[in-house]
C-alpha cells in the first residue's frame, strides 16, 4: 500500500519528532521517562498507520486494523492515565482511571457476529419497491413541450 501523505501529516510527524526529542532532552537522567517517551511515540507512530490503513480499507471490513486501533488506543489511555494519576491525590487519581476504563470500554471490537449484523439492513424503507413501481408507472408520460416522447411511447 503506496500512498502519498500530505504535508500537513508530515508537519505533524516533523513537530511530534521536535517533541519528542526535547522531552527526551529535558528527561535524560530518567530512563524511566525516556522509555514512556519512546513508547508513546511507538503507539502513535502505530495508531497512525493503522487508521490510514483502516481509512484504505472502507468496504472491505478491515477488523484486523479496527482491533490493533482500539488496542493501541488503550495502550496509550492507560499510559497517559497512568502519568496523571500518579501526579493527582487518591480521588481525583480514581476519577482519572475511571474516565480512562469508561473510554476505553465501550468501544467497538469488532467480531464475525458484528460483521454479520452490519450486514443486515437497519431501516425499513418507507415505501415498498412494489409501491414506487406503481407511482412510477402513474406519473403523467409527457414532455416538457406537452407532447410525448419517443422513449415513453415505447414503454407503453
Amino acid at each position: 500500500m503506496d500512498h502519498q501523505h500530505s504535508s500537513l501529516t508530515k508537519l505533524g510527524f516533523v513537530v511530534l519528532s521536535f517533541n519528542s526529542a526535547l522531552a527526551i532532552h529535558n528527561s535524560w537522567g530518567d530512563a524511566g521517562s525516556v522509555a514512556f517517551v519512546l513508547a508513546a511515540d511507538a503507539a502513535l507512530v502505530l495508531l497512525f498507520r493503522c487508521l490510514r490503513e483502516l481509512e484504505f480499507e472502507r468496504g472491505e471490513g478491515g477488523g484486523r486494523n479496527k482491533a490493533f486501533v482500539w488496542a493501541l488506543t488503550t495502550l496509550l489511555t492507560a499510559m497517559f492515565a497512568a502519568k496523571v494519576a500518579a501526579l493527582m491525590p487518591p480521588v481525583i487519581a480514581a476519577v482519572v482511571w475511571a474516565v480512562a476504563v469508561a473510554t476505553t470500554g465501550e468501544a467497538d471490537v469488532p467480531s464475525e457476529q458484528s460483521a454479520a449484523a452490519r450486514a443486515k439492513p437497519k431501516y425499513r424503507p418507507l415505501v415498498s419497491p412494489q409501491r414506487m413501481k406503481k407511482k412510477r408507472d402513474a406519473a403523467p408520460r409527457v414532455c416538457a413541450d406537452g407532447e410525448g416522447s419517443e422513449r415513453v411511447k415505447q414503454r407503453n
